[in-house]
């Protein structure tokens, strides 16, 4: 397999981890916006609150991440296509 190909298949695994990332991110932020209304009218403990914001938190890292990962990938990409990189 060619360098090319293979940063190809990078770039669209990259980009399929940047779309799971952006899901997992948008349902974390629901669960972590619904535990704090929980605990607002005392149906949940401050426990279950925090594990909901410790969770958030783990999502958005995963997305920030995926999404700078997929950024490379493109670039890389582009680099071997002879397309200049810019910064």
């Amino acid at each position: 397999m060619s360098t090319i190909e293979q940063a190809y298949i990078n770039v669209l695994n990259a980009q399929g981890q940047y779309d799971a990332a952006v899901e997992g991110l948008r349902a974390s932020q629901e669960a972590y916006r619904i535990a704090g209304e929980e605990l607002k009218v005392g149906a949940a403990n401050i426990v279950d609150y925090l594990q909901q914001k410790t969770l958030y938190t783990q999502a958005f890292q995963l997305y920030i991440q995926a999404k700078y990962n997929a950024a490379l990938s493109v670039r890389i990409y582009d680099f071997y296509m002879g397309i200049a990189v810019k910064l």
